[in-house]
């Protein structure tokens, strides 16, 4: 659909989005949909300017496959715990969420670091979280759900998210949500 908008009309911007129209001042035309007789169509999902400085910015749908795959690990106490997504031929794995969490029988004190460590994914992401833990607590250290699936650095590889060894009286569960895809 092209919308022409006269000289003085007092519109800015005009979002070439499907159903959204963004008016900086003014008035809009009183016709926003010319053809009357077509049929209505809409879209839903994440919409997604073409990146870099183009004459193409038309929003485009960006849908991403389901994750279909899952994988936890669960430590005993004072042990590290490792979630290792296995390789598959020819495949990259795409993250859609990785939860690390705590659990503490007993209190745990002090400023200690945890680093939350990984293998196979973009410059060996790592995550910091602090070590103290309240007597039957459960800390959510990670909760990573990114708006694009965060493919895995080399194809064919296991993919690791590693939590360290915590406390004497600490477990840590490690879950991790993603898909393969070539």
């Amino acid at each position: 659909m092209t919308i022409r908008i006269p000289q003085g009309s007092g519109i800015f911007l005009i979002l070439p989005v499907v159903g959204l129209l963004l008016l900086v001042g003014g008035r809009a035309p009183a016709d926003l949909n010319p053809s009357a007789n077509g049929s209505p169509v809409t879209q839903s999902g994440t919409w997604t300017i073409q990146p870099g400085n183009t004459p193409n910015t038309t929003p485009w749908l960006m849908q991403h496959p389901a994750s279909t795959l899952a994988i936890t690990a669960l430590s005993t106490a004072n042990t590290q715990v490792t979630a290792t997504l296995p390789a598959v031929a020819g495949q990259f794995h795409y993250i859609t969420a990785i939860n690390v969490t705590r659990t503490c029988t007993a209190a745990l004190t002090g400023t200690a670091a945890l680093a939350i460590t990984t293998t196979n994914l973009p410059g060996t992401l790592a995550y910091t979280a602090g070590n103290a833990c309240a007597v039957g607590s459960t800390n959510n250290d990670l909760a990573l759900y990114p708006n694009t699936p965060l493919k895995s650095s080399v194809v064919n590889t296991a993919t690791t998210v590693v939590c360290p060894a915590a406390g004497a009286a600490v477990v840590c569960r490690i879950s991790v949500l993603y898909f393969a895809a070539p």
